[in-house]
């Protein structure tokens, strides 16, 4: 996810991962959650975006490393 509103948008790109069985929203790497370990902005738009079918989701690189071995 990237915040577009800043004058960086590039500087302010986090990644929140999901749950893969449950769906549930799991963490983001933003300072808030990161520091504070609290339900972020970004993670409310990713829960929002599920919940309507809007989101456009893909594995990590980690799910791609598995698949190999």
């Amino acid at each position: 996810m990237t915040n577009e509103s800043h004058d960086k948008p590039a500087d302010h790109h986090y990644v929140v991962t999901l749950d893969d069985v449950m769906g549930d929203t799991m963490a983001c790497t933003c300072p808030h959650h990161v520091y504070r370990s609290a339900f972020c902005k970004h993670m409310v738009a990713v829960e929002n975006a599920t919940d309507d079918g809007s989101l456009n989701a893909f594995p990590s690189d980690d799910d791609e490393r598995d698949e190999h071995f």
